[in-house]
């Protein structure tokens, strides 16, 4: 006889990917959604087999769940999320990330400082995490590293500034983002085909900050800014990460002025976009910094709330 509890978890599932569905605009709703989301009827999911369920689970031909969506934002958006922020927390508060809307319900923005003495469970109801440029960040352990990672599959968004966790207190031998983020980031820090590693190194310049177009890290903002005295880690692109803005030195821009990546991204369908800036925008641009911290954590408890929601073992 089937474990009960089995059963219950794959009722649970199956009612969680509908509405996930659902949300991602994959299946049809009689109704059609807007965004405001009123009641939506049913949603019917036709299920032509059930491979993987116990053999005396029987299953519909069309299984129809009732949805009705006027209250869907409570009941699947919390009041509070938490952004972990792996760093020094100079310059910033809990409440620092403001709040954003999802569904029609404001959700407040909790920070959460973690330094290297933090456990690996510490990452495991992080909407958004944030890596900075600094004494701090810059260190990221192996078993944070696989935290992180794990929590990224799930549906939580990453942010990294700089060097952060381009080396590891715990060994000695990690030089930038191979170990742990190397499918991750859209960027790499290191030369690739060097004999001896290094990374391509930082230097601190003024100059002119342009946005290639409109991106949520602007929302809508200024596209060009100056900047002075801001420290630039030069990286380069991979992962299909698509340029967001780039940084050019001199506050008067001529033809011959060096260029640098700014803001590199990647986005994929089963998870949030991942963010890398050159500089540490917490200090540098904050606004750039809360508008992005604030669309990943609308992405992920917004599209990819099923994936959160799944065990974080295994």
């Amino acid at each position: 006889m089937p474990n009960p509890e089995i059963l219950v978890e794959k009722g649970f599932a199956i009612a969680a990917l509908a509405v996930s569905l659902v949300l991602a605009g994959c299946i049809s709703v009689q109704g059609g959604l807007n965004a405001t989301a009123p009641g939506l009827g049913e949603v019917n999911i036709a299920v032509n087999e059930s491979a993987g369920l116990p053999d005396n689970l029987s299953l519909p031909e069309n299984l129809t769940i009732p949805l009705n969506t006027s209250d869907l934002g409570r009941r699947v958006v919390p009041q509070n999320a938490t952004v972990c922020v792996f760093g020094a927390p100079d310059g910033l508060n809990e409440n620092y990330f403001g709040s954003i809307t999802v569904l029609n319900e404001n959700v407040q923005l909790k920070t959460r400082f973690l330094d290297e003495d933090s456990r690996y469970t510490d990452y495991f109801d992080c909407v958004v995490i944030v890596i900075r440029d600094d004494e701090v960040g810059k260190y990221l352990p192996l078993s944070h590293r696989t935290a992180i990672a794990k929590q990224v599959s799930r549906g939580a968004g990453l942010l990294v500034f700089g060097s952060g966790a381009t080396h590891a207190p715990d060994d000695k031998s990690v030089l930038g983002w191979d170990a742990g983020f190397k499918d991750i980031l859209p960027v790499r820090a290191d030369a690739p085909g060097n004999k001896d590693p290094q990374l391509l190194g930082s230097t601190t310049m003024s100059g002119t900050l342009y946005a290639t177009g409109d991106d949520p890290a602007f929302n809508g903002g200024e596209l060009t800014r100056q900047f002075d005295g801001l420290k630039i880690t030069f990286v380069l692109p991979v992962n299909d990460g698509q340029l967001v803005a780039w940084v050019r030195q001199s506050t008067e821009p001529s033809p011959t002025s060096p260029v640098y990546p700014a803001i590199v991204r990647t986005c994929q369908l089963t998870r949030p976009c991942v963010y890398y800036f050159a500089f540490d925008a917490l200090t540098g641009a904050p606004g750039l910094a809360v508008n992005t911290v604030q669309f990943l954590a609308s992405e992920s408890l917004g599209k990819y709330a099923v994936l959160r929601a799944l065990p974080s073992g295994g």
